[in-house]
């Protein structure tokens, strides 16, 4: 946290003027007594000189002024995601993975100093058996790896075996020990909303035009993997599927993939039956050609089993992308694509991509109740925080 002081200065400047507070609170008649509270706290965080540690009190204050403003001040900005972190800091957390790429192993790293923090217990690699900072020991309880025991109590639910779908991929030392694993983050992303579908509603609203109310959610969901009429006939799944009722009446589905450390898959064979005839409606004249071509075997995959989810009664449906921000090789292949994709005359995007940064921004922005307040810090604090990272490597250079 402390890296974020030296953002301070310039956020209490522009607070004066009235452009970025209507900005933050949208003309918010019931705010506007919080600009001088946030001017008094951002001239005095600033102000503080650079102690070894903030006091627990200042850094809850930081953390708060730092989930209402824009982004653009709380963007990491001494790391270049574009090269891997200082080869030191790799040794020091034990990350020092030679076949990552760039941002996992910023990610890594992140997950691994994070872990030091809790005081958790290194795990091991589960091929080499060497220490890896992004692992948790195996003595850890199960529940450590989610952010709440309501959390993990769902994730016990899920797992029970009436529960399990057909040839579902969920593996359970993966998913309590790798602190890395993008499965772990949607249970920890999306199990909340599973257990409050008004608060679902509030947060997908904004993405999903027409969306009256969500009434169901899937985590790691498939309408059927292996099956050629209800599936496209291979193991493909949603990490997430949100099922809404429509404005007009009828049904929708938002499909979500989450991106965060895992890569697109390569380009693959020759593709299913089930495949060509999905795609006859999708995509445009060169589109599927250029999206099997494409390093995005799995986005196509994927899209085409959310066309299966697609009937009279279901019309509404949505492939979403959610993905992190710093992550320059999806948000470089999302916009191509999305031009593979034939034009749609219905007001429900076939296709969407939002970063996981600007979903917990508008979130924190909404009118929640504390105990999500709190968990979206916490999720914020485990997946979106660089501040530490930043700070050891500023450390690191001053050295």
């Amino acid at each position: 946290m402390l890296q974020c002081l030296k953002r301070l200065p310039d956020l209490a400047r522009d607070l004066e003027g009235d452009s970025l507070y209507e900005e933050i609170f949208e003309n918010d008649a019931d705010n506007i007594n919080v600009r001088p509270a946030l001017i008094y706290e951002a001239k005095r965080l600033a102000a503080l000189p650079a102690p070894a540690k903030l006091s627990h009190e200042d850094e809850q204050i930081l953390r708060v002024v730092f989930r209402l403003i824009p982004r653009r001040y709380t963007m990491a900005i001494g790391i270049n995601f574009k090269r891997r972190p200082p080869l030191k800091l790799l040794d020091q957390y034990q990350v020092n993975i030679k076949s990552d790429t760039p941002f996992k192993s910023w990610c890594r790293l992140q997950q691994s100093m994070y872990r030091c923090r809790k005081g958790w217990p290194t795990g091991v690699h589960p091929r080499t058996g060497d220490p890896l900072g992004s692992m948790l020991a195996k003595t850890v309880e199960p529940e450590t790896n989610f952010l709440s025991t309501a959390i993990f109590a769902e994730v016990e639910k899920r797992l029970q075996k009436d529960n399990r779908e057909e040839h579902d991929n969920i593996e359970t030392k993966r998913l309590f020990q790798n602190m890395l694993t993008s499965q772990t983050l949607c249970f920890n992303l999306f199990i909340p909303m599973l257990l409050d579908y008004g608060m679902a509603t509030a947060l997908w609203k904004p993405y999903i035009p027409g969306i009256e109310a969500i009434n169901e959610i899937k985590i790691e969901h498939s309408p059927g993997r292996l099956d050629c009429e209800r599936g496209t006939g291979d193991k493909s799944a949603f990490d997430a599927c949100l099922f809404y009722t429509h404005l007009d009446g009828k049904c929708g589905v938002v499909a979500i993939e989450v991106k965060w450390t895992e890569p697109f898959s390569k380009p693959a064979g020759d593709p299913l039956p089930r495949h060509i005839e999905l795609q006859q409606k999708l995509y445009n004249e060169d589109g599927w050609t250029k999206a099997r071509e494409m390093p995005t075997q799995q986005l196509w995959r994927t899209h085409l089993l959310a066309e299966c989810l697609r009937t009279d009664k279901r019309p509404h449906i949505t492939y979403l992308v959610l993905y992190a921000e710093a992550d320059e090789d999806c948000s470089k292949l999302l916009p191509g694509y999305r031009n593979c994709l034939a034009l749609s005359s219905s007001e429900t995007p076939r296709f969407a991509s939002v970063t996981l940064e600007d979903f917990v921004d508008r979130a924190n922005k909404s009118a929640l109740a504390p105990e999500h307040k709190t968990w979206l810090d916490k999720f914020h604090e485990r997946y979106l925080d660089w501040s530490a990272v930043e700070t050891a490597v500023q450390e690191l250079r001053a050295t």
